[in-house]
């Protein structure tokens, strides 16, 4: 969609320069709290659980725990109901939106009729689809609301899409936008998506969320980055919260929108491609996201990255093998096509003119040179052929002529002539209209044999394409895997990460050496050979897991005794 707003060079506003220069979309990322954080410890407990069959589908499933990460991260009230200790996203989201107020609250703007608006003050536009106005329970527009009011914002000029019941209540909330009477409209991307024209003062678009799809990222900052906007530059600002859902839904939507620019921009090196619009995260992700651990997290990237990749090589195997089957293809077709552009050669040189007086045809030996008597004698002939069986018939314009009587569409048996040996159409004729009609056949094998020249120059046209596609594909077959080297550097990285990760789980499960196995080495051997000979030890603590989300377990006895 870019792209093609480049090469239409529409007038619409730059996005506004960065920090680091850049003039692209701003991320804002906001520290998680010890809520969210241990939230997230619980959301991977669930993933385990789902994966080893712990719950039901309908109890627990992929979808519901994404879904609940996905409310976490953008406040931990929308599925805990308790308030974070720490300032999250709805708080950074309030300070960016009010300082970009106070910064554009006297920058005055024209009307429709170019004359200055009396009425001063940008629109800032604001997507949120993980939560709804409601006045029975604790939502984040209501939240962003107070928040932006505490700051100075007036309450009354934060106005949300919801309020607009119809189409007529729409209208005139999207002209208080343009005129200035409102300085924040809070929505989702689905009611203030295709149709939303109020991009005249925009000046910021804030995703408090992460939607699905690449389209849904188009048409949200469709809003303001369009021809009608009278700001020179405009702020699209992401927020995002760490450690949380929010890292795997914008890199799965960076991922689609890469793979989709590819597909419109005709760019893929395969026949082939598989769909990657997954709407829930991997028990890999959930459990990465809850470790927090650098390692553990890069563990999780490198693996998609390798799956990703590897998919890629199916692919491109997929379509070796599929260029080996057009080549193959390609080859018996031109051969084929070979064979019968000789025998209309030959039938060509060896056909004789019937053209006019010069019409000579023979029906079962009989000679006529009447194109009447010649269908008189094909129509007694044909109604004595036998039913689906090719038998000679006669000789026109020197060819040989063979008939045959099959099934027609609707069933009633129809008559084929063709000429013995070429690659004709037949003549065609129901049997039925023989006795009336048959003139109809005699002058199309005459037609057949007067267009034998034609016939070879598309035959031989046909040879030239199957050999063209023969040597286009065995090009292709020569072309080695593209992302070959991609795939064997994202491997070694692979197990790169899993050998740093079993070499600290060793480490860490590796017991400290009593006073007693160091004064006896040979001891320490044979504990470390026979650790079930080794003298037990208390258990060691472990922390509980949530009972909200794992089936309940009998209590533990005690320590177990050695058998």
């Amino acid at each position: 969609m870019q792209e093609q707003k480049k090469d239409l060079q529409l007038p619409a506003p730059e996005l506004a320069e960065r920090r680091d220069g850049q003039r692209a979309p701003e991320t804002v990322l906001v520290d998680p709290s010890h809520e969210l954080q241990s939230y997230v410890q619980a959301l991977a407990r669930r993933a385990e659980a789902v994966r080893g069959r712990m719950v039901t589908p309908e109890e627990d499933n992929m979808l519901k725990v994404t879904t609940d990460g996905r409310k976490a991260a953008l406040d931990t009230r929308l599925v805990t109901g308790q308030n974070a200790s720490t300032p999250g996203k709805l708080d950074r989201a309030a300070n960016t939106i009010a300082r970009l107020w106070r910064e554009h609250r006297d920058q005055i703007y024209r009307t429709t009729s170019g004359d200055p608006s009396p009425t001063t003050g940008a629109l800032q536009i604001v997507f949120c689809d993980l939560s709804t106005p409601n006045p029975d329970r604790w939502n984040a527009y209501e939240e962003l609301r107070q928040l932006l009011a505490a700051r100075g914002l007036p309450a009354q000029q934060v106005r949300f899409i919801h309020e607009a019941r119809n189409d007529a209540e729409k209208a005139r909330l999207f002209a208080a936008c343009r005129a200035g009477h409102i300085s924040v409209l809070v929505g989702s991307t689905e009611k203030m998506g295709v149709g939303t024209n109020i991009q005249d003062r925009c000046i910021a678009i804030h995703h408090l969320d992460c939607p699905w799809r690449p389209a849904d990222i188009e048409q949200r900052d469709g809003r303001g980055v369009r021809q009608g906007n009278q700001n020179p530059e405009i702020h699209i600002i992401r927020y995002a919260t760490q450690g949380s859902f929010d890292t795997y839904s914008w890199q799965t939507v960076e991922r689609k929108a890469r793979f989709i620019n590819q597909v419109m921009r005709g760019r893929l090196d395969v026949r082939e491609i598989e769909d990657i619009g997954e709407n829930t995260l991997s028990f890999a992700e959930v459990k990465a996201l809850a470790s927090g651990d650098p390692l553990i997290l890069d563990k999780a990237k490198i693996d998609a990255e390798v799956t990703r990749l590897h998919r890629l090589e199916r692919a491109w195997q997929r379509a070796q093998h599929t260029l080996k089957g057009t080549i193959a293809s390609a080859e018996a077709r031109a051969t084929a096509l070979a064979e019968q552009i000789a025998t209309v050669r030959a039938a060509a040189e060896q056909r004789t003119d019937t053209r006019g007086e010069h019409f000579r045809m023979t029906v079962d030996r009989q000679h006529v040179a009447s194109r009447g008597d010649a269908a008189q004698l094909l129509s007694a002939r044909l109604q004595q052929l036998p039913y689906g069986q090719r038998v000679p018939i006669g000789e026109l314009a020197g060819l040989s002529v063979d008939g045959e009587i099959t099934a027609g569409t609707n069933g009633r048996p129809v008559v084929q002539l063709t000429f013995h040996g070429l690659p004709a159409a037949p003549a065609t004729l129901e049997r039925a209209q023989l006795a009336e009609s048959g003139l109809s056949l005699v002058r199309q094998l005459e037609h057949r044999a007067a267009t034998l020249p034609e016939l070879h120059d598309r035959l031989h046209a046909d040879r030239s394409a199957a050999l063209r596609e023969h040597a286009t594909a065995r090009e292709q077959l020569a072309r080695p895997f593209k992302y070959a080297d991609h795939l064997t550097d994202a491997r070694d990285r692979q197990r790169q990460i899993d050998a740093q990760i079993s070499t600290r789980h060793a480490q860490n499960q590796q017991p400290e050496p009593t006073p007693a196995a160091l004064a006896d080495p040979m001891r320490a051997t044979r504990a470390a050979a026979f650790p079930s000979a080794a003298s037990s030890r208390p258990p060691i603590a472990m922390p509980a897991a949530d009972p909200s989300h794992l089936p309940s377990r009998p209590p533990a006895r005690g320590p177990a005794r050695g058998r």
